[in-house]
Protein backbone atom coordinates (compact mmCIF):
# COMPACT_ATOMS: atom_id res chain seq x y z
CA UNK A 1 0.00 0.00 0.00
CA UNK A 2 2.60 2.46 0.42
CA UNK A 3 3.97 1.57 -2.80
CA UNK A 4 1.05 2.34 -4.78
CA UNK A 5 0.66 5.48 -2.62
CA UNK A 6 4.16 6.87 -3.73
CA UNK A 7 3.70 6.04 -7.49
CA UNK A 8 0.20 7.42 -6.96
CA UNK A 9 2.30 10.38 -5.62
CA UNK A 10 4.72 10.39 -8.33
CA UNK A 11 2.20 10.26 -11.41
CA UNK A 12 0.43 12.81 -10.34
CA UNK A 13 3.39 15.17 -10.13
CA UNK A 14 4.50 14.20 -13.36
CA UNK A 15 0.94 14.90 -14.64
CA UNK A 16 0.60 18.24 -12.11
CA UNK A 17 3.70 19.82 -12.65
CA UNK A 18 6.83 20.47 -10.08
CA UNK A 19 4.08 21.57 -6.85
CA UNK A 20 4.81 18.18 -5.37
CA UNK A 21 8.07 16.75 -4.96
CA UNK A 22 9.71 14.15 -6.76
CA UNK A 23 9.85 10.88 -5.03
CA UNK A 24 13.38 9.58 -4.96
CA UNK A 25 14.08 6.20 -6.41
CA UNK A 26 15.77 5.23 -2.80
CA UNK A 27 12.46 6.40 -0.87
CA UNK A 28 10.54 4.03 -3.81
CA UNK A 29 12.79 1.29 -2.99
CA UNK A 30 12.89 1.61 0.60
CA UNK A 31 8.89 1.61 0.39
CA UNK A 32 8.90 -1.56 -2.15
CA UNK A 33 11.40 -3.09 1.04
CA UNK A 34 8.93 -2.61 3.39
CA UNK A 35 6.32 -4.13 1.30
CA UNK A 36 7.72 -7.00 0.78
CA UNK A 37 8.76 -7.86 5.01
CA UNK A 38 5.32 -7.65 5.45
CA UNK A 39 5.05 -11.02 3.82
CA UNK A 40 6.63 -12.57 6.65
CA UNK A 41 3.62 -12.21 8.71
CA UNK A 42 0.77 -14.33 9.20
CA UNK A 43 -2.17 -13.90 6.98
CA UNK A 44 -5.79 -13.23 6.78
CA UNK A 45 -8.70 -12.79 4.43
CA UNK A 46 -11.47 -10.96 5.87
CA UNK A 47 -14.88 -10.90 4.68
CA UNK A 48 -16.79 -7.92 3.68
CA UNK A 49 -18.20 -7.01 6.73
CA UNK A 50 -19.94 -4.10 8.29
CA UNK A 51 -17.53 -1.48 9.73
CA UNK A 52 -18.58 -2.40 13.54
CA UNK A 53 -17.59 -6.25 12.84
CA UNK A 54 -14.09 -5.76 12.45
CA UNK A 55 -12.16 -8.66 14.51
CA UNK A 56 -15.51 -10.74 14.18
CA UNK A 57 -13.89 -14.35 14.68
CA UNK A 58 -16.73 -15.42 12.16
CA UNK A 59 -15.71 -13.23 9.53
CA UNK A 60 -11.76 -13.94 9.34
CA UNK A 61 -10.55 -16.85 7.17
CA UNK A 62 -6.76 -17.88 8.01
CA UNK A 63 -4.95 -18.88 4.27
CA UNK A 64 -2.27 -19.89 7.08
CA UNK A 65 -2.95 -21.73 9.86
CA UNK A 66 0.31 -23.03 11.46
CA UNK A 67 2.41 -22.92 9.19
CA UNK A 68 0.30 -24.83 6.99
CA UNK A 69 -1.85 -23.15 3.72
CA UNK A 70 -4.96 -23.85 2.94
CA UNK A 71 -6.27 -26.08 -0.30
CA UNK A 72 -7.10 -24.70 -3.02
CA UNK A 73 -9.81 -26.20 -5.53
CA UNK A 74 -11.09 -25.49 -8.53
CA UNK A 75 -14.23 -27.56 -10.50
CA UNK A 76 -12.78 -30.32 -13.00
CA UNK A 77 -14.16 -28.53 -16.24
CA UNK A 78 -13.27 -24.99 -15.34
CA UNK A 79 -11.88 -22.64 -17.63
CA UNK A 80 -8.45 -22.78 -17.78
CA UNK A 81 -7.87 -19.32 -16.77
CA UNK A 82 -9.06 -20.20 -13.39
CA UNK A 83 -7.11 -23.14 -13.12
CA UNK A 84 -4.24 -20.85 -13.71
CA UNK A 85 -4.79 -18.62 -10.99
CA UNK A 86 -5.95 -21.30 -8.84
CA UNK A 87 -1.89 -22.67 -9.58
CA UNK A 88 -0.60 -19.09 -9.06
CA UNK A 89 -2.49 -18.39 -5.97
CA UNK A 90 -1.00 -21.96 -4.26
CA UNK A 91 2.71 -20.18 -5.62
CA UNK A 92 1.62 -17.50 -3.47
CA UNK A 93 0.79 -19.22 -0.85
CA UNK A 94 3.71 -21.26 -0.72
CA UNK A 95 5.95 -18.38 -0.73
CA UNK A 96 4.53 -16.92 2.42
CA UNK A 97 4.50 -20.19 4.12
CA UNK A 98 7.17 -22.48 2.89
CA UNK A 99 4.76 -25.02 2.25
CA UNK A 100 3.40 -25.69 -1.40
CA UNK A 101 -0.48 -25.98 -0.51
CA UNK A 102 -2.79 -29.04 -2.34
CA UNK A 103 -4.52 -28.14 -5.16
CA UNK A 104 -7.53 -30.11 -6.42
CA UNK A 105 -9.77 -30.22 -8.99
CA UNK A 106 -12.88 -31.87 -9.52
CA UNK A 107 -13.47 -34.12 -7.06
CA UNK A 108 -14.25 -33.38 -3.03
CA UNK A 109 -15.18 -36.00 -1.21
CA UNK A 110 -12.08 -36.32 0.73
CA UNK A 111 -11.36 -32.83 1.37
CA UNK A 112 -10.73 -31.79 4.58
CA UNK A 113 -9.63 -28.76 6.37
CA UNK A 114 -9.47 -24.74 5.21
CA UNK A 115 -10.45 -24.81 1.94
CA UNK A 116 -10.35 -21.98 -0.86
CA UNK A 117 -12.65 -22.78 -3.74
CA UNK A 118 -12.56 -20.87 -6.76
CA UNK A 119 -15.01 -20.78 -9.77
CA UNK A 120 -17.45 -18.83 -11.69
CA UNK A 121 -21.25 -18.16 -11.04
CA UNK A 122 -23.34 -20.79 -12.82
CA UNK A 123 -20.37 -23.34 -14.02
CA UNK A 124 -19.01 -24.25 -11.05
CA UNK A 125 -21.47 -27.07 -9.70
CA UNK A 126 -19.68 -26.14 -6.00
CA UNK A 127 -20.82 -22.74 -6.02
CA UNK A 128 -23.68 -23.21 -7.75
CA UNK A 129 -24.64 -25.86 -5.04
CA UNK A 130 -24.09 -23.38 -2.28
CA UNK A 131 -25.93 -21.19 -3.81
CA UNK A 132 -28.85 -23.13 -3.88
CA UNK A 133 -28.13 -24.15 -0.47
CA UNK A 134 -28.34 -20.11 0.95
CA UNK A 135 -24.90 -20.22 1.72
CA UNK A 136 -23.81 -17.41 -0.66
CA UNK A 137 -25.77 -14.67 -1.90
CA UNK A 138 -24.66 -13.85 -5.07
CA UNK A 139 -27.79 -12.49 -7.09
CA UNK A 140 -25.72 -9.37 -7.38
CA UNK A 141 -23.13 -10.62 -9.42
CA UNK A 142 -25.29 -12.05 -12.25
CA UNK A 143 -25.09 -10.37 -15.76
CA UNK A 144 -21.71 -8.30 -14.28
CA UNK A 145 -18.89 -8.34 -15.81
CA UNK A 146 -15.29 -8.84 -14.39
CA UNK A 147 -17.25 -8.85 -10.77
CA UNK A 148 -16.50 -11.09 -7.82
CA UNK A 149 -17.17 -11.70 -4.24
CA UNK A 150 -15.30 -13.60 -1.71
CA UNK A 151 -16.85 -15.14 1.19
CA UNK A 152 -15.98 -16.66 4.13
CA UNK A 153 -18.82 -19.75 4.67
CA UNK A 154 -19.17 -22.24 7.08
CA UNK A 155 -19.80 -25.44 6.71
CA UNK A 156 -19.82 -25.78 3.18
CA UNK A 157 -19.36 -29.46 2.16
CA UNK A 158 -19.21 -32.38 4.78
CA UNK A 159 -15.89 -32.22 6.73
CA UNK A 160 -15.43 -28.96 6.03
CA UNK A 161 -15.68 -26.35 8.93
CA UNK A 162 -15.18 -23.46 6.78
CA UNK A 163 -14.51 -22.19 3.22
CA UNK A 164 -13.21 -19.25 1.43
CA UNK A 165 -15.23 -18.84 -1.79
CA UNK A 166 -13.83 -16.61 -4.52
CA UNK A 167 -16.81 -16.52 -7.03
CA UNK A 168 -16.82 -14.69 -10.44
CA UNK A 169 -19.78 -13.27 -12.12
CA UNK A 170 -17.24 -14.32 -15.59
CA UNK A 171 -13.99 -15.74 -15.76
CA UNK A 172 -12.38 -12.80 -15.63
CA UNK A 173 -13.73 -11.81 -12.04
CA UNK A 174 -12.77 -14.96 -10.85
CA UNK A 175 -9.18 -14.71 -11.93
CA UNK A 176 -9.41 -10.96 -10.79
CA UNK A 177 -11.01 -12.08 -7.23
CA UNK A 178 -8.16 -14.02 -6.68
CA UNK A 179 -5.50 -11.79 -7.74
CA UNK A 180 -6.86 -9.68 -5.45
CA UNK A 181 -6.24 -12.42 -2.53
CA UNK A 182 -2.96 -12.64 -3.64
CA UNK A 183 -2.12 -9.27 -3.19
CA UNK A 184 -3.26 -9.52 0.37
CA UNK A 185 -0.75 -12.50 0.48
CA UNK A 186 2.08 -11.07 -0.45
CA UNK A 187 1.43 -7.69 2.11
CA UNK A 188 0.92 -9.85 5.11
CA UNK A 189 -1.17 -8.47 7.35
CA UNK A 190 -5.11 -8.94 7.79
CA UNK A 191 -6.67 -7.67 4.47
CA UNK A 192 -10.03 -6.25 3.83
CA UNK A 193 -12.01 -8.63 1.24
CA UNK A 194 -14.54 -6.75 -0.40
CA UNK A 195 -16.78 -7.35 -3.82
CA UNK A 196 -16.14 -5.23 -6.75
CA UNK A 197 -15.19 -5.47 -10.63
CA UNK A 198 -10.99 -3.67 -11.18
Amino acid sequence: MFLAALVARKMEHDMNGPDLPAVSRRTLLAGAGLSASFGLLPTFARAAAPANAAGNPHMDFPLISGGKPATVHVDEGADTAVKLVAAAFTQDLERVSGIRPTLTEGHVADLRGPLVIIGVLGQSSIIDGLVQAGKIDAADLKGEWEAFRQIVVEHPLPGISRALVIVGADRRGAVFGTYDMSIGVQKGPPIGVQKGPL
